[in-house]
Parts: structure tokens; C-alpha cells; sequence
């Protein structure tokens, strides 16, 4: 039984810190394109996609967060036996 909280856990926490750090990346160089394209350096032109990497960044730590939830009641649930 333990071992599904293990391989849950340790899924949803790749899984979160990869698609995290993907969308952030995706989101600055959309905001380096918007400065590029609208030749300003004032926060109007990448605000909302700075926006979008901070909300990606805060939802992968929320999936991280459950995912070390998962993995340590896994590891509870092998030595409580």
C-alpha cells in the first residue's frame, strides 16, 4: 500500500517541477519577445506574462507541496508495519 503514496507522490512532484519550469521559461521569453516586438522596457508590455510565469510558478509549488506530502506518508506508512 505504501508504495502507491510513493509513486503517486513521486510522479506529481516531477511532474509539477518540470511543467513548472517549462511554462516559466516559456512565459519570460514570451515577455523578452513582447519587449523585443513593442520596442519599450516598461512593464505594460510583458506585465501579464511575467503574471503567467509567477501563477505557473506558484501552482508547480503547490504540486511539489503534494507531492512531498504523498512521498512521506508513503515512507510512514513502510516503517509503521
Amino acid at each position: 500500500m505504501y508504495k502507491k503514496w510513493l509513486y503517486s507522490g513521486s510522479a506529481i512532484f516531477l511532474f509539477s517541477i518540470t511543467v513548472g519550469i517549462i511554462a516559466t521559461v516559456w512565459n519570460v521569453y514570451r515577455s523578452f519577445e513582447e519587449l523585443e516586438r513593442n520596442e519599450s522596457a516598461g512593464i505594460g508590455a510583458v506585465g501579464k506574462s511575467i503574471e503567467n510565469a509567477l501563477a505557473w510558478n506558484i501552482l508547480a509549488l503547490f504540486g511539489v507541496g503534494i507531492g512531498i506530502v504523498m512521498i512521506s506518508v508513503g515512507i510512514y506508512k513502510r516503517y509503521r508495519r
